[in-house]
């Protein structure tokens, strides 16, 4: 099921925390304290789910001008209606104030959103396909620069086509416009 939030660690816990946590006077109290051994220095809310599966969540904060626009129009997210959560929002520390919305925070001014588990896999896979080949490009350009500047033993560097054996006792100048450098 689509979760807000992933638990950080899970660990045994010490048999007198548990006896502790038997003992609370409050068995929603009990709860908090069983999900703050999990993720101590996380939220204690419990896990967000979605009767529907096949989600992936995200919280937005509507204080910022226009980002509920930009996370509906420009990226596809849309808000989760409380009646598609498994428990009623309050049991999960959230704000339901009638308006359609999930919120929470001190004003409410956070929204849940969802997107389809398999749209956002692709939008990832795209931005990943994206930023290599703008790293291949920002690579071809660099190559073509240092061999119309320093010639084409240097542009195979950068390339990764050739390798500098014994570079602490690599010695020489490089000319630029300022003056020489040493290497």
């Amino acid at each position: 099921m689509p979760r807000a939030r992933k638990t950080i660690i899970k660990d045994e816990v010490p048999t007198e925390v548990t006896k502790a946590i038997k003992a609370a006077p409050d068995p929603a109290l009990a709860q908090i304290w069983e999900r703050r051994m999990v993720n101590p220095s996380g939220s204690t809310l419990p896990d967000i789910e979605l009767k529907e599966q096949g989600f992936q969540l995200h919280w937005i904060n509507t204080a910022q001008h226009g980002r509920f626009h930009v996370a509906t129009r420009d990226k596809g997210w849309t808000p989760v209606k409380p009646d598609e959560l498994t428990a009623p929002a309050k049991d999960l520390g959230l704000e339901d104030q009638g308006d359609g919305y999930v919120r929470r925070g001190i004003r409410s001014e956070e929204i849940l959103m969802k997107i389809p588990d398999k749209v956002h896999k692709m939008i990832a896979l795209r931005k990943a396909q994206l930023t290599l080949k703008t790293l291949k490009n920002t690579k071809t350009n660099l190559a073509a620069a240092a061999a119309t500047r320093f010639g084409d033993e240097a542009a195979e560097f950068v390339q990764g086509k050739e390798t500098v054996e014994g570079v602490g006792g690599l010695k020489g100048t490089i000319k630029g416009q300022v003056g020489e450098s040493p290497i």
